[in-house]
């Protein structure tokens, strides 16, 4: 299968300042389409300010191209492609959830409006004046706004705010649905465990620097290169200790963190090699598993070292 190589959004070398003070240095990054791209940093990254700068909510300096087409302000047709929920939902809450919907309807056909309302879960609430919403429902209805006009790309700051597990739960789902149809996706929380379930590609930023740009895949990889270590493998025998001085003689790391023993390589000929002197010396393997990595641990790792 050949990878596709379109772009829907490109991000580029953008600048943004408030007053004196400079809160993006050149951030360049891109979307294809039907990928869900997790954008994350700390508080005050510029994650937000990012999001507003692609759906033309504030200035900057840089260049941004929707689907081959530059965005300006005197060029602002390709952000008809572009739905978005940053910041708090922009709802009127002396209005239904319907009739918000209805405001921002465009071209939605009735079909579609019902179709989006399952699909965002807001079906039994949507006759309710919005002020009566918790923060969770306000949510939803965000996202089903964001959803209006069959966007190319819907742009979601912390969609998961407020949400129960079942919704969130859900939410996942129509992402992935979103993205399975071709629409991509750009999607910052803090809620990491979530965005690890989700998340095709990352793009990590901090102090308004980007830190990383590609796949989760490659994330992971390079964050164990820097680590030095290599991937942890979690082994399992008849007698940890007695492994682990073998292994320790040959020149491999070793730990021990709950049930397992781990020792560190990136190498399956290392790996093999392992396996074979614990035969060898007659020690009985009982399992053999690469430690999964997760986003959080990851995330923090690539933050501190770059405030070095």
């Amino acid at each position: 299968m050949l990878e596709n190589t379109a772009k829907l959004l490109t991000v580029k070398d953008i600048n943004k300042s408030f007053g004196q003070r400079q809160v993006l240095f050149q951030v360049s990054f891109d979307i294809k389409p039907g990928r869900i791209v997790g954008l994350i940093g700390p508080n005050g990254a510029g994650k937000t300010t990012i999001m507003k700068s692609i759906a033309g909510l504030t200035s900057y300096q840089g260049e941004i191209e929707i689907d081959g087409q530059k965005v300006s302000k005197t060029h602002t047709a390709p952000l008809k492609k572009v739905g978005s929920l940053i910041e708090t939902p922009g709802i009127y809450p002396y209005m239904s959830g319907y009739n918000n919907l209805k405001l921002y309807a465009g071209h939605t056909s009735a079909e579609d409006l019902g179709k989006i309302m399952e699909q965002t879960m807001i079906t039994d609430f949507a006759n309710r004046k919005a002020k009566k919403y918790s923060l969770g429902m306000k949510q939803r209805l965000g996202v089903a706004i964001a959803m209006l006009d069959h966007p190319e790309l819907v742009i979601l700051d912390e969609p998961m705010n407020g949400l129960d597990p079942e919704s969130v739960h859900s939410m996942r789902q129509l992402l992935r649905g979103l993205a399975d149809n071709g629409v991509s996706v750009l999607i910052s929380s803090h809620i990491l465990s979530e965005l690890e379930l989700v998340a095709d590609d990352l793009v990590v930023v901090n102090h308004g620097h980007i830190l990383f740009n590609g796949t989760k895949d490659e994330f992971f990889a390079s964050q164990a290169a820097k680590s030095g270590h290599g991937t942890r493998i979690l082994i399992k025998t008849g007698d940890d200790q007695k492994a682990a001085g073998i292994l320790e003689s040959l020149g491999f790391q070793t730990d021990h963190k709950g049930k397992h023993m781990g020792v560190y390589t990136d190498d399956q000929h290392d790996l093999n090699k392992m396996l074979q002197q614990l035969v060898m010396n007659k020690i009985e393997i009982k399992s053999v598993s690469e430690e999964k990595q997760h986003l959080e641990d990851s995330f923090i790792d690539l933050i501190k070292g770059g405030d070095k």
